[in-house]
């Protein structure tokens, strides 16, 4: 986990992933954004993410970065 390479999330994150119905190439508005899980797995399904939190600015930084490192990494994949 310390690497970037797995996100611990709790079954109700997947509930809201799974009703948002967001398909990939959509762009979804995550207004509560931290600490980014949802974010990354709205990302990892393909889908283009605009990701804000009012109350943790260090946290959506953290999670543009992980949101970076995992374009670059899909990218090198040839995922992009």
């Amino acid at each position: 986990m310390a690497a970037g390479h797995s996100v611990v999330q709790d079954r109700s994150q997947g509930v809201v992933l799974d009703l948002t119905g967001a398909r990939p190439g959509e762009l979804v508005l995550d207004l509560c954004a931290a600490p980014g899980g949802k974010a990354l797995a709205l990302v990892d399904r393909g889908c283009r993410v605009v990701a804000a939190d009012a109350a943790f600015d260090e946290a959506v930084r953290a999670v543009c970065a992980d949101l970076a490192a995992q374009l670059l990494t899909d990218a090198d994949d040839g995922i992009l």
